[in-house]
């Protein structure tokens, strides 16, 4: 009975126990899913980056059950939010593969979900997924190509669901990786295509404005003086 109330007073302060080997019978009977809180106290990185292991073990089983997946949207939605949980661990733990990892399996579920706001979900998961890899100090190059598509897969669904404010925060984030990579004429484009979003929004971003058009004359300086040619430092 004292197992019992305290069962209760958990899922009141909104927790939820993480389901681990053997246990995958009690996890499979539950009829919805709840979320936990990630605010626990006195957990270390690797606590943090196993919790993660957990809810991306748990999402992953899901997502391969025959059974399971048979009830699309619900099943959608859960698997996604499993992802979505774990990309969260790693995040607090500072695991930026594992949590780019996370969230872009996220996104791929919220996809099949097939509800009303599927896709602005999927967008903001791909959003966070880019973060992730972009906090990575030693990328590879398959890394660098899902970072341009996740933001340019990220603002297309953006701009289509008519969320201008965070389809110019993803074209910014793509001009800025551009600029860092010395590939200024994506950069410039992108800056450009952040600026008219921004202008373009119902609540006018003036503050995104001046920036992207700033920052894009500064990248169209560089493109001008690099195409003239700059003297080398031997000839001074």
């Amino acid at each position: 009975m004292a197992s019992l109330f305290r069962r209760r007073a958990i899922r009141r302060r909104g927790y939820e126990a993480i389901t681990r080997r053997g246990e995958e019978d009690g996890e499979e009977k539950a009829s919805a899913y709840e979320a936990v809180t990630l605010e626990e106290e006195g957990l270390g990185t690797e606590e943090l980056e196993a919790r993660g292991d957990r809810f991306m073990a748990r999402g992953q089983r899901r997502a391969s059950r025959r059974w399971f997946v048979s009830f699309k949207h619900e099943t959608a939605f859960a698997v996604a939010e499993d992802f979505r949980l774990a990309g969260l661990s790693y995040v607090l733990a500072k695991n930026w593969r594992k949590a780019a990892a996370a969230f872009g399996n996220e996104a791929i579920q919220r996809l099949k979900s097939g509800s009303p706001h599927a896709d602005l979900a999927a967008a903001v998961a791909l959003l966070a997924s880019a973060r992730c890899y972009r906090k990575i100090l030693h990328k590879d190059e398959v890394e660098v190509g899902a970072i341009k598509f996740a933001l340019k897969k990220a603002a297309a669904m953006f701009v289509e669901g008519k969320n201008l404010q965070s389809a110019a925060t993803c074209c910014r984030e793509l001009a800025e990786f551009h600029e860092e990579r010395g590939e200024l004429h994506h950069s410039l484009r992108f800056f450009l295509q952040a600026r008219d979003y921004y202008r373009c929004n119902p609540n006018r971003n003036e503050q995104g404005v001046r920036y992207c058009h700033a920052t894009g004359n500064l990248v169209r300086c560089r493109i001008l003086l690099l195409s003239k040619g700059r003297p080398s430092s031997s000839s001074n």
